[in-house]
């Protein structure tokens, strides 16, 4: 005898537009049911000032961090490096028992190919502004073309904080990327990862300054000191840093 099959009961909508419809108004109703919220902290209070102003400022802070003397001249070395990039920049500014707090979150984007090139070169020096510019121009792929003259930075990303800074005026690392910092206690609406890292990242030090241009072209100035935390977005119209 051959054995008896009975034919499977199908939906009566399967198949159908009908069915198309029932399943995503389902699917609908079962992914709408609730919103991830995020946590609610206090907005970062953001001051603006003028280039004038802010040279002033982080001159004057500079000047009070305890036995440093070419301190203010450091601080506006980096100022001036970070408003006339040609794209998005960064650079952490602090005393060296300051940027040793970051070193577990701190790692290279590049293998250290720039921490090398820049090992022993000033802030305020052509060859660092040089490199600096280079690191910070936009293109295609976002990395050292494959015929640069340094071999270790050939085909190396261009990503992640230019320099962090000391307060002799050399670079302890530099392409760096920022991971896994704590959350800072202030919430920084509508600006991108670097904005975030460096905020989180000076919420760690005291004292020390966060130099940050956008990729638009928008300048912010971070300073932790005796007051605590200060932001100002600086009005950088003619793009220039004035040299004394």
């Amino acid at each position: 005898l051959k054995a008896h099959r009975e034919s499977p009961q199908l939906c009566p909508l399967q198949g159908s537009a009908d069915f198309s419809r029932a399943m995503s108004n389902s699917i609908t109703k079962v992914c709408s049911t609730w919103t991830m919220m995020s946590e609610k902290r206090p907005e970062l209070v953001i001051s603006e000032c003028d280039m004038s102003d802010a040279e002033e400022f982080v001159v004057q802070e500079a000047a009070a961090w305890r036995g440093v003397p070419d301190c203010p001249s450091v601080a506006k070395a980096a100022l001036k490096l970070v408003s006339n990039a040609p794209g998005g920049a960064c650079i952490v500014f602090a005393p060296d028992e300051e940027l040793q707090k970051l070193t577990k979150y701190a790692h290279h984007s590049d293998n250290g190919g720039m921490t090398q090139r820049l090992q022993g070169v000033h802030v305020g020096s052509t060859e660092f502004a040089k490199i600096f510019h280079e690191f910070t121009s936009h293109t295609k792929t976002d990395r050292w073309p494959e015929d640069y003259d340094d071999p270790e930075l050939r085909g190396r990303p261009k990503d992640g904080v230019g320099a962090l800074l000391n307060t002799s005026g050399f670079r302890v690392k530099c392409a760096v990327k920022l991971e896994g910092l704590p959350q800072s206690a202030n919430a920084w609406s509508c600006v991108g990862m670097r904005h975030q890292s460096a905020l989180a990242a000076i919420e760690l030090m005291d004292p020390a300054m966060v130099f940050i241009r956008s990729e638009s072209g928008v300048l912010h100035l971070l300073v932790m000191g005796p007051s605590g935390l200060s932001a100002f977005c600086i009005d950088n119209d003619d793009g220039v840093v004035r040299d004394e």
